[in-house]
């Protein structure tokens, strides 16, 4: 009787242990924000963040929010913090995010002159849109923020100095193909993240090359 209940008890942490520690959704972020000038931007930048998943199975039910913390915008309490999500968006195919080393397998095995347009679905890109105006127009937010937002002119690094100090974070959420755990990772950006240089091609890193 307590050997079957020792072997149950085992059994259920077995399989508690695969499906929610083993078998779960694994994402790697870039550590930088690419930022690039853009024709379609008042502010002429894009700023972007990468992704990959580093897991083998296909993630679903994809959703991503950057949410900017800012700290210190005055001195009441109730604002001393403020939190803003901005608008987002993935240059995926979501609701499925493909699995970077299920995808590497099947790139030695396709003809040279296909495997570059394979390889494009490696690594993801999130483009972050910092002019929100509604919250932006808000009357504790400093003139020049009001007006820049107004001209749709607002850049990343506008927001970072906002008040006394502020972080960006790029909040994944998504659910194994097969077991159907969900999990939920988030990256921490800050001012010294941004980069003005595009990402080298097929990886998460910066290309310092000028």
């Amino acid at each position: 009787m307590i050997l079957s209940t020792i072997i149950g008890m085992l059994s259920s942490y077995l399989v508690w242990y695969l499906i929610y520690k083993l078998l779960v959704p694994r994402i790697r972020f870039s550590d930088k924000i690419s930022k690039m000038e853009s024709i379609d931007s008042k502010s002429k930048y894009k700023y972007r963040i990468k992704l990959e998943n580093s897991g083998y199975r296909d993630i679903i039910d994809i959703n991503i929010s950057a949410k900017f913390s800012i700290i210190g915008l005055n001195g009441k309490s109730y604002q001393n913090r403020n939190i803003v999500y901005l608008e987002t968006s993935f240059d995926g195919y979501i609701p499925i995010l493909r699995s970077l080393k299920t995808l590497n397998y099947f790139l030695k095995k396709v003809e040279k002159n296909n495997s570059d347009n394979i390889h494009k679905t490696l690594r993801n890109l999130i483009r972050v849109y910092p002019n929100k105006k509604k919250e932006f127009s808000r009357e504790y937010y400093p003139d020049y923020i009001k007006n820049k937002v107004k001209k749709e002119e607002l850049t990343m690094e506008d927001i970072f100095n906002i008040g006394s100090d502020a972080f960006l974070e790029i909040i994944f959420s998504g659910t194994d193909s097969f077991s159907n755990s969900k999990k939920i990772y988030v990256k921490k950006y800050t001012l010294k993240d941004i980069i003005n240089k595009p990402f080298k091609t097929g990886s998460l890193s910066i290309n310092n090359e000028n």
